[in-house]
């Protein structure tokens, strides 16, 4: 796409990537241009000619965000369903037992991946990432025409095709048992570099690919080691759940004696290039009892230069949290946000951390605003690869949110990204622009009807809950296994 200037003429404020200071800083009364698909000033002298004047008054310019682990292609159809059930005797999680049970069928698969692309859109991400297993594992798998339908969104995606050895599940609700493939995950490997290398040749230039593993506990070393081969012949980043559960740190011990980290590690798994899924239970976790003078996780971690991408809201949930994102950080890990499930919000993650760590730490001033903001923009971005995102600077690409400063929530006006993030959230995100071109306007989605996705949707939803006795290895219906939060009565 070959477009004239862009002018987003004097914004009252606009947050800058200071290169030399490495940081976001606040440029007040300014404006950037857009040329293409780039950005090609920042400052308040421009005095050139544009196709296209914006008058940013009254508006805050920011970069878009990236989401580095999100499930967009099977989350939606979650909701009202998992906020208040658990698998109790397998750490409360809900990844061997209620997440089996939503089981969407494919003819509504499309529709519930556009809506979650609203959903990022709308909440602030014009990058994500989405992790999906290959359609062999019969395990929540890509949508029929993935690449396609977030290209068609108009964000930025990178398809995570996501092989394993095995599909983990509970016959009984507590044990954790897994089905093995005969191959270890060769043939889903195979499907994943296919989708992969679709993705990096997709024509709009927006959409890119990443190979991962399930999980450390689904994974054979074979997989592990030949997952990482081929991503970096690709030069590609790889992605893992890794120390995301406690049940997961107990079956590695168990299986090889060591931590899901250790072992990732000594597979060779683990640089710069490497995204590490959740990264909550780590060896120095409260949670693991672990023996102190043999907690080495975070040290490899930051060492071989992974980053960890922190789902603050998906696993507060499951009253479990981070110990804690200020923590990683003063270790030099490298950490960046995701929003993992819906609601796909990356301001509602942002807010997630930064109250979280607080509590982690029992201290108010734990963690800082711009801590977690440079985790949403510059931590994704640099998990990625790629210097040209998660910032306003010229030669980035060209990828703004506009915030609308007089939005009730944000008012009165003083530290606006501290308002947005604590205050407003989504309400005050108006307009989105990703490679320079608009994708929301007046916030609504200009490419897709988030609406009429979600109207398609519905039948598939209540068809997912007859469903649920032919899934469930107690034969519960879908009212004994999600309760509604408040009795029925007939009036």
């Amino acid at each position: 796409m070959t477009t004239g200037p862009i002018h987003f003429k004097s914004a009252d404020y606009v947050i800058a990537w200071d290169a030399k200071k490495a940081q976001h800083v606040y440029l007040k009364g300014a404006d950037v241009v857009v040329q293409d698909n780039e950005i090609t000033h920042v400052g308040t002298d421009w005095t050139g000619a544009a196709d296209q004047v914006i008058d940013c008054a009254g508006r805050m310019l920011m970069p878009g965000m990236v989401n580095l682990h999100a499930h967009p292609s099977s989350t939606i159809e979650a909701k009202g369903l998992i906020e208040e059930v658990a698998t109790i005797e397998l750490s409360s999680s809900l990844l061997y037992d209620y997440y089996k049970l939503v089981n969407l069928d494919p003819e509504y698969k499309r529709a519930n991946l556009t809506a979650a692309m609203a959903e990022c859109l709308k909440g602030g991400s014009t990058t994500v990432v989405d992790i999906s297993y290959v359609p062999s594992t019969g395990t929540y798998p890509a949508v029929d025409g993935w690449i396609e339908t977030m290209a068609a969104s108009g964000i930025r995606a990178y398809a995570g095709a996501q092989a394993a050895s095995a599909v983990q599940y509970t016959p009984n609700g507590h044990t954790l048992a897994f089905r093995w493939a005969e191959d270890g995950g060769q043939a889903g490997l195979k499907e994943a570099l296919n989708l992969v290398d679709q993705a990096e040749r997709h024509e709009s230039g927006r959409v890119g690919g990443i190979l991962a593993a399930g999980q450390s506990e689904t994974s054979t070393p074979e997989l592990i080691r030949d997952i990482k081969r081929e991503a970096d012949a690709r030069d590609m980043v790889v992605s893992i759940h890794a120390s995301q559960a406690p049940v997961e740190f107990r079956v590695m011990i168990d299986r090889y004696g060591l931590s899901p980290v250790r072992w990732l590690d000594e597979l060779g798994f683990l640089d710069h290039r490497t995204i590490i899924a959740h990264g909550l239970f780590m060896d120095d976790h409260p949670f693991i009892h672990w023996p102190k003078n043999l907690q080495q996780d975070r040290a490899i971690v930051a060492k071989r230069g992974a980053t960890v991408a922190h789902c603050p809201y998906v696993q507060a949930k499951n009253g479990r949290i981070m110990r804690s994102f200020a923590s990683y950080l003063s270790d030099g890990a490298r950490v960046g946000l995701g929003t993992d499930c819906s609601p796909m919000s990356m301001l509602h993650e942002m807010r997630m951390a930064t109250i979280l760590c607080r509590v982690a730490e029992e201290w108010r001033l734990a963690t800082t605003t711009a801590d977690v903001f440079h985790a949403a923009t510059i931590g994704g971005a640099t998990a990625l690869g790629r210097e040209d995102l998660g910032r306003i600077s010229v030669g980035a690409k060209a990828d703004i949110l506009s915030v609308d400063l007089s939005d009730p929530h944000m008012m009165p006006t003083r530290d606006p990204l501290r308002s947005l993030i604590f205050y407003a959230n989504d309400t005050a995100i108006r307009d989105v622009w990703v490679d320079g071109r608009k994708v929301v306007s007046d916030g609504e989605t200009v490419f897709i009807d988030h609406h009429a996705a979600l109207q398609e949707l519905q039948p598939g939803f209540d068809k997912l809950l007859g469903d649920v006795p032919a899934a469930d290895h107690a034969d519960r219906d879908a009212d004994t296994a999600f309760p509604l939060s408040l009795e029925v009565q007939t009036p």
